[in-house]
């Protein structure tokens, strides 16, 4: 189940991040316990090839037809990783528990301000979604996009599907 884990409180994204040291400090601020993902992957019935990659969220296809319960899987995982964290209740995002998580691990390194701004954003993007899977996914993706953004990684963007 580890392995399927990649995405986490939508800044479970990442695993996307390329800079070794940056993605393994954003990991121990945002990632749940195995046991933690374990549980939400039994309670949503997600399976491992349902979690959609790096590269399906980059090239969306997440808006093809036929995606929506694979969608609502990912967004529900998401979301029971968030509140299990402590960095949601209800369908209300706690940003402060999430700035803070990354402040702690991340202190001292130069992509904090970058990291923050990421989390800001996408909390501000999906701020007015009420349904907490639908949340959860506007999460994960946004982060995806910004982080893959931020290490550079545009030469793959939005491939043809």
């Amino acid at each position: 189940m580890k392995a399927s884990v990649f995405c986490i409180c939508a800044l479970a994204c990442i695993s996307f991040i390329s800079t070794e040291s940056v993605k393994i400090k954003l990991q121990r601020a945002l990632s749940p316990t195995n046991d933690t993902a374990e549980t939400c992957a039994i309670e949503i019935d997600i399976t491992r090839d349902e979690f959609f990659r790096e590269s399906d969220i980059i090239n969306e296809v997440y808006l093809k037809s036929g995606m929506e319960e694979r969608k609502r899987k990912n967004g529900c995982f998401v979301e029971c990783i968030l509140k299990r964290l402590g960095m949601m209740e209800g369908n209300e995002i706690k940003e402060g528990k999430i700035q803070e998580e990354i402040t702690k691990h991340m202190t001292e390194d130069p992509m904090e301000a970058r990291i923050h701004k990421v989390a800001h954003d996408c909390i501000q993007e999906a701020k007015n979604i009420t349904h907490e899977c639908e949340k959860g996914f506007a999460m994960m993706v946004c982060v995806a996009k910004a982080t893959h953004h931020l290490f550079g990684h545009e030469e793959h963007q939005q491939s043809p599907i």
